[in-house]
């Protein structure tokens, strides 16, 4: 875990110091005085949006397993997203399954195992977006003579990548209806002096695929998958309110095309709150958009800034709320 977190501090500095170089510190302090702050306010609500999306998506997926209120999985993912910028490692999705265990009772493998089927859903939906922006979108010529992010290059990697994930769910599906197979097949394999550790395996097991439950009919999946969109939607749409504060002329779908490419970038290890990767990508990818580079910087920092901010304060009231401490959510990471 320490390689993990010292591994992405360096690439945070990288990117970091990427983004900062030549910098110019009076353009981006007149950029920031220019903002209409009113629609950075509200790109943050629909951050926060974005969260009690999420949060009934994972009441849905949990249904077949307990059913809940939304506002303890909107508690539980508050806590998770702000756990996620402020400790490394990206602690915050098991401290997500965590919160929700012990509020609802419910075992821990199995609120973890909702928690992939949410990020295989995610990253099939924000990949279907991509696919629908390459095709769709008419791209600047710089896009065309970036080696990394031309139009052709990013449809083939979508429909790559989009197909890893349907794989992915499959393997998920298949799963959910052959896990009692892997049970009976390692309990028939059980030897006398296994002990608890053959136990635990097979209880694991149980406990996942028990997690999988609303994977289990086509209707679960159709609305996971529309919830899923709408999440991303409600994204797309506070990186496009956000342009208005800064008074860019761009497309919606560009607004779909710079969220993709910063998704790609946070998902790389970094420092706790995605520091220098999320800046260096939306600065760049605006940048490659027609924008002056100290207004793209200027918006990056700010935008980075409204996105975590509440996310950090509410989810601090919630912790506060079930009485839990910083202290006790860094103990909640796996040994």
């Amino acid at each position: 875990m320490k390689i993990k977190v010292w591994l992405g501090i360096l690439i945070s500095v990288g990117f970091l110091y990427l983004f900062g170089r030549q910098l110019d510190y009076a353009k981006i302090w007149e950029s920031f005085k220019s903002v209409n702050y009113f629609y950075l306010l509200l790109a943050g609500a629909l951050q926060l949006l974005t969260l009690l999306i999420r949060a009934e998506r994972w009441k849905y997926i949990l249904d077949p397993i307990k059913k809940t209120t939304l506002y303890s999985m909107f508690t539980a993912t508050t806590i998770g997203f702000m756990s996620n910028y402020i400790f490394p490692a990206r602690m915050g999705e098991v401290i997500k399954a965590y919160v929700i265990g012990n509020r609802e009772k419910i075992s821990k493998s199995s609120a973890f195992a909702t928690i992939v089927v949410e990020r295989v859903f995610d990253g099939f939906s924000v990949l279907m977006f991509l696919i629908l922006v390459v095709t769709c979108y008419p791209f600047p010529a710089s896009f065309y003579q970036n080696p990394y992010l031309h139009p052709h290059k990013l449809k083939i990697a979508g429909i790559v990548i989009g197909g890893i994930y349907v794989l992915m769910l499959a393997g998920l599906l298949m799963m959910t209806h052959y896990y009692s197979r892997v049970v009976r097949f390692l309990d028939g394999r059980r030897k006398p002096d296994s002990g608890k550790i053959w136990d635990k395996l097979i209880h694991f097991i149980n406990s996942f695929s028990q997690g999988l439950e609303s994977l289990k009919g086509g209707a679960h999946i159709g609305r996971i998958l529309l919830l899923s969109f709408m999440i991303w939607i409600a994204i797309f749409c506070s990186f496009y309110v956000a342009y208005q504060a800064f008074g860019f002329q761009l497309s919606f779908f560009s607004s779909i095309l710079l969220a993709v490419i910063i998704a790609a970038a946070v998902a790389i290890p970094s420092s706790p709150g995605f520091i220098g990767t999320f800046h260096f990508a939306c600065a760049s990818g605006l940048i490659l958009l027609g924008v002056e580079a100290s207004v793209a910087k200027s918006f990056a920092i700010l935008v980075h800034a409204v996105i975590i901010l509440p996310v950090i304060i509410v989810g601090l009231v919630f912790a506060a709320q079930e009485g839990i401490n910083l202290k006790q959510l860094q103990k909640m990471e796996p040994e």
